[in-house]
């Protein structure tokens, strides 16, 4: 220690300094690299939410992936008898949009939930956002006050903000994913091919949404 006999501050030698701070650059760049392997790792993960709504008046089946969305939302009509049913019909239907999109309404008739229950909107866009306006202009014009939407379990986030921003502030907001009904796997995304694209697709499209 150097300085008057009341300072007590240490000071230490450039040498031992230099390598001081040697040693703390050597350290970050692990640290980096650790932070951003986590990351990767819950990239999956971090895009799933589940978010319940008590008793909702409204579900809405998001338009795609039908062959798990619409079994979900099944289960979802069971579990809550007087909601009403909302599915979007595109401008422009194809197979990777909305599979097998004419015969949603009659699947979910033949699985019990009654036909006035089921409500056709259209999007104004066919895109996740101008879902949620269409269903926003909906939820405005019949006073609905609570909202679950189901779709799939990577989509759950994006769906989550977009419907949120969309509908009314005195709106409760709901998302339900089609996981029991899906082959999808957040814990381990980076494993299969198909987890790969979706994970890597929902994220820039997150990002598209978060600034648009």
């Amino acid at each position: 220690l150097s300085g008057s006999a009341g300072s007590r501050t240490p000071h230490l030698r450039p040498g031992l300094m230099r390598n001081a701070i040697r040693r703390r650059r050597s350290r970050a760049p692990r640290w980096l690299a650790l932070g951003t392997g986590l990351l990767f790792l819950a990239a999956g993960r971090l895009l799933v939410v589940e978010r319940p709504v008590a008793d909702p008046e409204l579900i809405v089946m998001l338009t795609g992936h039908e062959w798990e969305r619409l079994p979900a939302t099944v289960d979802a009509a069971r579990r809550y008898p007087r909601s009403k049913v909302a599915i979007s019909v595109p401008s422009y239907v194809t197979r990777y949009n909305c599979h097998g999109c004419d015969g949603r309404v009659d699947t979910l008739i033949d699985a019990g939930v009654a036909p006035d229950r089921i409500v056709e909107l259209r999007p104004t866009a066919d895109n996740t956002r101008g879902e949620a306006e269409g269903v926003s202009a909906y939820v405005r014009t019949h006073g609905i006050r609570r909202v679950v939407a189901v779709t799939s379990i990577y989509h759950t986030r994006r769906t989550a903000w977009l419907f949120r921003r969309a509908l009314p502030d005195d709106v409760g907001v709901g998302v339900e994913s089609s996981r029991a009904f899906s082959r999808h796997r957040p814990w381990a995304w980076w494993s299969r091919s198909g987890d790969v694209w979706y994970v890597s697709y929902e994220w820039a499209a997150l990002a598209k949404a978060l600034v648009s």
